[in-house]
């Protein structure tokens, strides 16, 4: 993954620069301190995206026509781990990690066992094919 952006810039190049420094001074922490080289960075926004959607969504619609039986379920619930959810389609686990941190792949809990995370196979290829 790329490095965030990073935008640098003086203290003394924004407005109310003064009060900024004033109250830092103020701070007990930043005694001895030389405000005049007192900088500002701050990092661009990401916006995370599946960037092999189409791939990911080939590879598990073709999976689950090959294997139309492979996922077990529990009343009504699939029972589909994230191990076996990433071979399906052909990622890493920690690349499923990510896209389900980054909210880019549908979870919900499950209702009949606590603590449980439920991947709804038909609702994950619909998110890709959306991509």
């Amino acid at each position: 993954m790329s490095r965030r952006k990073e935008l640098t810039v003086e203290i003394k190049k924004l407005g109310n620069s003064e009060d900024i420094i004033e109250l830092l001074r103020s701070d007990p922490m930043f005694e001895g301190y030389d405000f005049s080289t007192l900088t500002l960075k701050i990092k661009a926004d990401i916006n995370p995206v599946i960037k092999d959607a189409k791939r990911a969504y080939e590879f598990l619609t073709a999976y689950m026509a090959a294997n139309p039986n492979c996922i077990e379920y529990f009343q009504d619930e699939p029972m589909v781990d994230k191990k076996h959810l990433a071979r399906m389609m052909c990622i890493s686990r920690t690349t499923l990690d990510k896209w389900i941190k980054d909210e880019l792949i549908p979870v919900r809990k499950s209702k009949y066992v606590r603590n449980i995370e439920i991947y709804d196979i038909n609702d994950i290829i619909l998110h890709l094919k959306a991509k």
